[in-house]
């Protein structure tokens, strides 16, 4: 607390004017009272919200702990966070991270940095569309009776490759018009994502968190009640997909990356269609089943003709793929912005091939 004494301490001109001129000293004691007891309400309201924010913080299931570790200079990591409690991750497991990030980065244009969530272990991965990549340590599947799987060191860094050429996806498209809006509003959603967690370290000074989730809470719902923006979402999806694993298998120089890293055993014949759908090479599959209308594996079709036409066997080769890929994607998603109707899979593969074919001027 700060007390009258040493105010009056600090203004040694205050006898001066107590007696030559009275109404500016009475003035002034009023003014200095009052300063006296803001600072008193702010140091007051400021051990409150730390002491508040201290006994909720272990409750909050969104507060993860910042891992802060050296990556080097033009690191693709920005932040990394343990999502889950316990003492699971390390610094070299975020350097290992960032090792295969580094590699993407030497066969890629245009990758941006993210940011990782990193869970202890978990069915699946993601990628938010701004900046940020969850990531398990160790990647789970569930059997069919009731067992559960654990995916392999490569499987987590195969699919961390994939998910970061989702990143990439999104950092190229932003400077088309159509797009824009996506990647915009999916920034802005992340760094709230990123300004939550710095809160948190921080105490949560005046309960900003709350802030925080209102503004994300706006923009989630504008993404989903935006017809526009849906509709392009939806149409991009799997060329988004497709995309990725690309940037996956190319990186690793690996046509079944994805589907080891997929791979679990007592997985349904239904389940091991979807995962061989990923795979570069010829899978055996008849390009009709359900497979087909899923955005992972809708383009099997053109996964198989690029594993068996257009492998990539230098780094150069393996940018020009991911640049080609990117190019002819972006080709066929304006063609279906302007469509009423989408054409099926199997159209939207052979329209695709053909752009491919076209850009590497391969004949028909």
């Amino acid at each position: 607390m700060i007390c009258k004494k040493s105010v009056d301490s600090l203004t040694p001109q205050s006898n001066y004017y107590k007696f030559a001129h009275p109404y500016l000293y009475m003035l002034y004691k009023w003014f200095m009272k009052l300063t006296t007891l803001a600072l008193i309400l702010v140091n007051s309201l400021t051990l409150a919200s730390a002491h508040h924010a201290d006994k909720l913080l272990p409750n909050i299931p969104n507060a993860m702990e910042q891992q802060v570790c050296e990556l080097g200079d033009n690191a693709p990591i920005s932040r990394a966070y343990k999502a889950n409690k316990g003492n699971y991750l390390s610094c070299s497991q975020i350097t290992a991270f960032n090792d295969t990030l580094n590699e993407v980065k030497g066969i890629v244009k245009d990758a941006p940095k993210v940011n990782l969530f990193i869970q202890q272990e978990y069915p699946n991965a993601s990628f938010d569309m701004g900046s940020i990549i969850r990531i398990p340590l160790t990647l789970t599947f569930s059997g069919k009776y009731g067992m559960t799987y654990r995916g392999s060191y490569f499987a987590s860094h195969t699919i961390l490759a994939h998910e970061y050429g989702h990143a990439i996806f999104a950092n190229k498209m932003k400077k088309y018009d159509f797009y824009n809006k996506i990647q915009a509003l999916s920034m802005k959603a992340s760094n709230l994502e990123i300004n939550i967690q710095e809160a948190y370290a921080t105490g949560n000074p005046g309960g900003i968190t709350e802030h925080y989730f209102n503004l994300l809470s706006k923009i989630n719902k504008q993404r989903r009640e935006d017809k526009e923006l849906q509709a392009t979402a939806r149409i991009t999806r799997a060329y988004n997909e497709l995309f990725a694993d690309v940037v996956a298998v190319a990186v690793l120089n690996d046509k079944s990356a994805i589907t080891n890293a997929l791979f679990y055993n007592e997985m349904s014949d239904n389940r091991y269609e979807f995962v061989l759908a990923r795979q570069f090479s010829n899978n055996y599959l008849d390009m009709n089943g359900p497979y087909m209308f899923e955005e992972h594996t809708m383009f099997a079709p053109t996964r198989q003709f690029i594993g068996e036409n257009l492998w990539p066997t230098t780094d150069e080769e393996k940018t020009e793929l991911i640049e080609k890929v990117f190019q002819a994607s972006v080709i066929e998603i304006k063609k279906s912005l302007n469509r009423d109707k989408q054409p099926r899979a199997k159209e939207l593969n052979k329209q695709l091939i053909a752009t491919l074919k076209k850009l590497y001027k391969l004949a028909e």
